[in-house]
C-alpha cells in the first residue's frame, strides 16, 4: 500500500516521510529507502525525511551515505540530525567522531544554559504575583 492508495496527498512531504518512517519501523529498510528519497527528491531541505532516511541506510549498513545525508542537512535540521550523525559514525566505527559531535552538542547547550540563567538573574525587574496579576491592571 502506498499513500496515494490509501487516498492520501501523494505530494505531501510528511505523508510520505511518516510512511518511509513506518516501513523503517517495521524493518522494511530498502522500501524505506525508496519511499523517503522520492520524498527528498521533492523537497532535499525537508530534514524530517532526511532524519529517517539516514536512519534507514544506517541499519543495512550504508553508513558512508547516512553521514553523507546528515552532514549535507547539517545544524539547520536540528538536534536530532546532529544526534543521529554522531550514532552513524559510531556505528561507522568512528567513535572519536561521534564523541566530538556530542561533546560539541553537550558544550553548546551548558552555554546556551548559562546565558539563559545570567539573563534571567541580571534582570532588574521580577514578576510580582500580586502587582502583576491580570486583576491589577483592571485599574
Amino acid at each position: 500500500m502506498t499513500p496515494a492508495s490509501a487516498g492520501l496527498d501523494p505530494l505531501s512531504l510528511v505523508v510520505n516521510t511518516e510512511y518511509g518512517g513506518a516501513m523503517h519501523y517495521a524493518r522494511r529498510y530498502d522500501e524505506a529507502i525508496q519511499i523517503l528519497r522520492k520524498t527528498l527528491d521533492m523537497d532535499r531541505s525537508f530534514s524530517f525525511a532526511s532524519w529517517y532516511f539516514a536512519q534507514a541506510l544506517e541499519r543495512i549498513g550504508r553508513c558512508d551515505e547516512a553521514i553523507a545525508e546528515l552532514e549535507r542537512v547539517g545544524a539547520a535540521g536540528g538536534i536530532y540530525i546532529l544526534m543521529e550523525l554522531a550514532s552513524a559514525h559510531a556505528v561507522a566505527g568512528r567513535p572519536k567522531e561521534a564523541r566530538r559531535i556530542l561533546a560539541e552538542q553537550l558544550t553548546k547547550r551548558e552555554a546556551r544554559r548559562r546565558s539563559c540563567f545570567s539573563k534571567s538573574s541580571q534582570s532588574s525587574t521580577r514578576f510580582d504575583p500580586i502587582q502583576d496579576s491580570p486583576a491589577s491592571c483592571a485599574g
